[in-house]
């Protein structure tokens, strides 16, 4: 027992010698000799003294689901200087193969992004360009938001079916040319205005049982021959 109590009256005795007259925030948690807030060189106000070398302002250093990649920061920066060409097909079926996508500029092969859970809410792959094969979006229920501004070309058919709580294909504004589009069983797409810039279609069109969609509208830059001659002859009973 007097041995417990000299090493906690010495412990106390190294904190308080410890404590450098130099910490460079506002918080009181100042742990080792280099004059901030812990080990790792924390120099922000947010109190985060851990392992992880974190310097903002938010606390975000860890591997959890608001930390976009695996650097440590929390920033939601994607650099598409550092997007390289990707060889093969993708198939994403987690946060981290979706976050190997997103450094990509071109897929020559396939992606898919098939029965995804509660995690995908959004599909954000900024520096794609273009997907020499198919690009399959289908049965993601909590999918809401596709963004991905740069692509204009796919090689193969475009597939959106039954992501139940997708309303817009706004972020396929820069999509021009693919071989066939199919959009089946989205209960909330409400139009086709996302694409706008769609010129060309080569084989063929489907749209089917998207009970919210009432118009073609969104896909006036099809011109004849350009677009196929079942859509053309669509009414607006067809689309749902």
């Amino acid at each position: 027992m007097p041995i417990r109590r000299l090493v906690l009256v010495f412990a106390g005795l190294l904190i308080v010698v410890g404590c450098p007259a130099g910490d460079d925030d506002s918080v009181a948690d100042d742990d080792d000799m280099a004059g901030d807030d812990d080990a790792w060189d924390d120099d922000d106000a947010s109190a985060d003294d851990d392992a992880t070398g974190d310097d903002d302002a938010t606390g975000d250093d860890d591997s959890t689901t608001d930390d976009d990649d695996s650097t440590g920061d929390d920033d939601t920066e994607i650099d598409c200087g550092a997007a390289v060409p990707c060889a093969g097909d993708y198939v994403v079926g987690n946060q981290y193969d979706l976050a190997a996508v997103t450094q990509c500029t071109s897929i020559d092969g396939d992606l898919s992004i098939d029965a995804a859970a509660v995690w995908l809410t959004s599909i954000d792959l900024p520096c794609l360009a273009s997907v020499g094969g198919e690009m399959n979006i289908r049965w993601n229920e909590f999918l809401t938001t596709l963004d991905l501004p740069a692509l204009t070309t796919v090689g193969g058919d475009v597939s959106i079916e039954s992501n139940d709580s997708l309303a817009s294909l706004a972020g396929l504004c820069s999509l021009t040319s693919v071989w066939s589009l199919t959009l089946v069983n989205n209960d909330l797409l409400t139009d086709l205005d996302g694409l706008s810039a769609l010129a060309s279609v080569t084989w063929g069109l489907t749209i089917s049982a998207n009970p919210s969609l009432t118009s073609l509208d969104g896909l006036d830059g099809l011109a004849s021959p350009s677009l196929p001659t079942c859509l053309r002859q669509l009414t607006p009973r067809g689309l749902g």
